[in-house]
């Protein structure tokens, strides 16, 4: 991939991002008004943690090895990623998508779930659904790739959870 491509996968990834505040204050115009920090609360916090832990473990599960259902631990903590090539810009694109998949969610919930609660499912339920599909989805290996899904865009991962 030449720079040129980089800068737009870039590009795309800063488009996502903002993606998340805006569905923040979407949803929060839809809410009770003594729900709306929460509301705000419960889509930033997934700005907050889930790109961090899709950098730690969930790019590793989602993108390596080879089995059925998921991947391994080979690039946890970002280790042995090509700095040099174009896999951080797809890390970082991915980790966007990842991010806004459960601010999704959030609507669902929107005047019913704590904060706490929210905190606490947000980065169980992005490593034990999210990850996963994400496998399924794009993995060479993964069952959707394998029985002959195509993703083109990215948001079948989105979709599907």
């Amino acid at each position: 991939m030449e720079s040129g491509n980089v800068a737009w996968v870039l590009v795309g990834a800063a488009l996502v991002l903002f993606m998340t505040p805006g569905l923040a204050f979407f949803y929060g115009g839809m809410v009770r008004s003594k729900n709306v920090l929460n509301m705000l609360m419960m889509n930033f916090w997934c700005l907050l943690v889930v790109p961090v832990l899709w950098a730690l473990v969930g790019y590793s599960l989602a993108f390596s090895g080879k089995g059925k259902f998921l991947g391994n631990f080979d690039k946890a903590f970002l280790r042995g990623l090509d700095f040099s090539g174009t896999e951080p810009a797809v890390l970082i694109f991915l980790a966007t998508f990842a991010a806004i998949t459960p601010a999704l969610i959030s609507g669902a919930v929107a005047d019913r779930m704590k904060f706490a609660a929210w905190a606490i499912f947000v980065p169980l339920w992005s490593l034990l659904v999210y990850v996963p599909v994400t496998y399924w989805v794009f993995s060479p290996n993964g069952w959707f790739l394998t029985r002959g899904s195509l993703d083109f865009a990215g948001g079948t991962a989105i979709h599907v959870n």
